[in-house]
């Protein structure tokens, strides 16, 4: 490619950032949790659902183990993509702007880069059920996660009521969850 075509793809690229940016897109205001109980929260957390990403492609019998140490908490992320194991490995803190919220910030290593995305539960009642999001403005758009999880591999129906109310009354989009397969995993 010579010179000229590419200082205008560059010039392009470079417009396209500012108009994304002058657009001033922000992440919706979604209700975290008003008091965080961090030690409560430890343990297995199953995924009942989540909006697709490309991390978790094609994922089944996903799982998240929570434990505290030296003031962090130990994130192990598992699921069998294609017949294997995998897992990952980060840590998580308090978000220095929770205030007693349920806000942290996760950190795992990937491709030797450490990458860190706001962890925030909406809501959790500790022994059956959690709702997580997570946004993050991404080249004038935003890249939005969220999860269902469940201290079991299935909600009860009573807490898929209180968990739907609770994507509902925070504008979540209910559509974009898809379910993962917890069945085979033992």
């Amino acid at each position: 490619m010579d010179l000229s075509k590419m200082k205008v793809i560059t010039s392009c690229f470079i417009a396209l950032l500012c108009v994304y940016g002058a657009l001033g897109i922000e992440c919706p205001d979604v209700e975290v949790n008003d008091y965080f109980d961090v030690e409560r929260y430890m343990g297995v957390w199953y995924e009942i659902a989540k909006y697709p990403n490309i991390f978790q492609l094609n994922g089944k019998c996903t799982a998240a183990q929570y434990t505290l140490a030296d003031g962090k908490v130990i994130v192990n992320n598992t699921q069998i993509r294609n017949d294997k194991y995998e897992n990952i490995v980060g840590s998580a803190v308090i978000a220095p702007d929770a205030n007693g919220k349920a806000k942290l910030l996760v950190t795992f290593i990937v491709g030797g880069i450490n990458v860190t995305a706001p962890y925030n539960v909406v809501a959790t009642d500790y022994n059956g059920y959690s709702l997580v999001w997570s946004c993050e403005p991404f080249l004038g758009s935003i890249y939005e996660n969220s999860w269902i999880l469940a201290r079991e591999r299935t909600l009860r129906e009573d807490q898929k009521i209180i968990v739907d109310a609770i994507i509902e009354r925070n504008n979540l989009n209910r559509t974009r969850y898809i379910d993962t397969d917890q069945t085979g995993c033992e």
